[in-house]
């Protein structure tokens, strides 16, 4: 799986949940935002804290590709067009607010 998470929000756990599966493990890759409000550092630390979780990277600008050419996994659910959505819509529920 690959995402922003920034900032990990409720939705990716049960992301993550539903596409962890008991016979394989799961490895997530945390992408690089434009206008990170955490660091790529603390967000994969984040999502390396879930059970659902086995292992995490933590990528710089373009190295998402690389790293899922190399691991070759048997299925990969990418969200960083959906986290880019989520974020707009959070940043945007805040400001509404205030």
């Amino acid at each position: 799986m690959a995402g922003h998470f920034d900032p990990l929000l409720i939705e990716h756990v049960r992301m993550l949940g539903d596409f962890a599966r008991p016979e394989a493990l799961l490895v997530v890759v945390v992408a690089p935002s434009e206008n990170p409000l955490l660091t790529v550092r603390a967000r994969a630390e984040l999502v390396a804290a879930l059970a659902a979780v086995d292992y995490v990277f933590a990528a710089g600008n373009g190295d998402v590709e690389a790293i899922l050419t190399d691991l070759v996994p048997e299925s990969v659910l990418r969200c960083e067009d959906g986290d880019k959505r989520r974020t707009a819509e959070l940043i945007a529920h805040v400001h509404s607010r205030y």
